[in-house]
């Protein structure tokens, strides 16, 4: 019995441990709506998955797998009864993740907010990124890339798509055969089609836009230095850095009809004035801003918003400028040396670790 109940206990903390951690999180966006983005982090799978609802009632997704190096952008659009659509439309965006883009499903599952009612603002507006999207990708042969794609992209299997250039460095990252890889997919050219925006016929294909802003996620951490109980001194990650990012999806479309936003009077004005750099042309793009109740609201501007961690460290003082919260590591850790360590020159090997704090946003 005794090595039935262990045998017990050990399914039991790997159920845990798959499980991971959610994090529900108010953001405000440029036009000053609030909206909810709900933040899952696998740390057995080493996936992170955002979520949030624009305004317009569409859904949004964030799919990074962080083993395989794969990112996936899914949007569920409804149908605008009015202009005589009755289908949801889905799709997906598949493209290489870069790791410094997004704190690791390890570190994600370490936070948690002391106020759950905050409201966030990013510290960073990262560039705009353009992303041409040459290739359909069959979602059947999808493991190749990785396992995770065909489970979130089955409503989109002739709408899932992604760019030869991140095709040929998957190839790379995951030592498989480019060919291989490339008959998973067929070719959607960009070049010598008509922009949506200027095609009137709903039954002609044309090459659409789709804009997609995060307004807050974790992209970076922020390590701290401090000395033990033996004046050594080390090292820990003290904090999070927070970002916001647009990008727009380019990619061919059968006919009009299955893009039917991309039209100039359906700019996306309130995103792009938010995020204003762009790597190459600054499009505009949707708001996607879910208004919260005023209650949760108010209370959420009333308040901190700091993130702590999951032990039992307490917030000490500022270290590093500005007004980001540093928390103790352990009672061990004492005469702080009042220095942030760059994240280029952050060590491979941490004293120890620390919880990890959002940023104290200020109005």
């Amino acid at each position: 019995m005794p090595t039935n109940r262990r045998r017990y206990a050990i399914l039991f903390l790997q159920l845990l441990s798959s499980v991971g951690c959610q994090l529900v999180v108010n953001v405000k966006n440029n036009g000053g709506d609030i909206y909810r983005e709900n933040i899952n982090a696998n740390t057995t799978q080493d996936t992170v998955s955002l979520e949030f609802r624009k305004a317009d009632g569409t859904l949004a997704t964030q799919f990074i797998d962080g083993r395989n190096e794969v990112q996936v952008f899914k949007v569920v659009i409804l149908p605008e009864e009015e202009r005589g659509q009755t289908l949801i439309q889905t799709m997906c965006f598949v493209s290489r993740f870069a790791k410094s883009e997004f704190i690791s499903s390890d570190a994600m599952s370490k936070l948690r907010q002391k106020n759950p009612s905050a409201v966030r603002h990013p510290e960073e507006t990262r560039p705009n990124e353009i992303l041409p999207m040459d290739l359909v990708l069959n979602v059947a042969s999808s493991h190749l890339l990785s396992p995770h794609i065909a489970t979130l992209c089955a409503d989109a299997t002739e709408t899932t798509y992604m760019a030869d250039n991140d095709l040929r460095l998957l190839s790379q990252i995951l030592n498989r055969d480019y060919q291989s890889l490339q008959g998973a997919t067929h070719s959607a050219p960009l070049d010598g089609g008509a922009s949506c925006q200027a095609q009137f016929d709903l039954s002609q294909p044309c090459l659409c836009h789709y804009d997609l802003c995060v307004g807050w996620y974790p992209c970076g951490l922020k390590y701290c230095r401090g000395k033990d109980s033996a004046n050594r001194v080390v090292s820990y990650r003290c904090g999070i850095k927070t970002c916001s990012k647009c990008r727009s999806f380019e990619f061919f479309v059968r006919r009009k009809s299955l893009c039917i936003w991309d039209e100039p009077e359906f700019s996306f004005e309130s995103e792009a004035n938010a995020f204003p750099e762009t790597n190459r042309v600054s499009l505009p793009s949707k708001s996607d801003a879910a208004p919260l109740p005023n209650t949760v609201a108010k209370q959420g501007l009333e308040q901190d918003n700091k993130l702590q961690g999951i032990s039992n460290a307490s917030a000490t003082k500022t270290i590093g400028g500005g007004n980001q919260p540093v928390v103790k590591m352990s009672e061990a850790i004492n005469n702080f040396q009042g220095q942030e360590i760059p994240a280029s020159n952050k060590p491979n090997v941490l004293g120890k670790s620390s919880h990890l704090d959002d940023d104290e946003d200020g109005e």
